[in-house]
C-alpha cells in the first residue's frame, strides 16, 4: 500500500485503494495507511458480501432458541431477499 500512499500525497483528487483487501480490517488498516478516501474489494466480497458489514458473521452470536435459524442462515436469507427485490425492481 505504499504505492496508494504516494499516490494520494501526490494528487489533490480522491484515491481509492485497491488491492489485498480480504477482511473489513484489512480495509480499516489500507484506509489508514493508505489516506485513501475508499477501498475496492472484488474478490473477497464474491465470497462474502457482508465483508464490511460493521458486525461481521465472525462476531455474530449464534446462540439461537432450538428450531430458529442460525445467524448464517439468517444472514443468508437477508442476501436472498435483497437479491430478489432487486431482480423485481430490474
Amino acid at each position: 500500500w505504499e504505492g496508494i500512499a504516494a499516490i494520494r500525497r501526490a494528487v489533490k483528487i480522491p484515491v481509492i485503494a485497491n488491492g489485498g483487501i480480504e477482511s473489513r480490517e484489512d480495509a480499516l488498516r489500507c484506509l489508514e495507511e493508505t489516506g485513501a478516501a475508499a477501498v475496492m474489494s472484488a474478490e473477497a466480497l464474491l465470497e462474502d458480501p457482508a465483508l464490511f458489514e460493521e458486525r461481521h458473521l465472525d462476531e455474530l452470536d449464534d446462540t439461537d432458541a432450538p428450531g430458529q435459524p442460525s445467524a448464517e442462515v439468517r444472514r443468508i436469507l437477508g442476501l436472498a431477499h435483497e437479491f430478489v427485490d432487486l431482480a423485481e425492481a430490474h
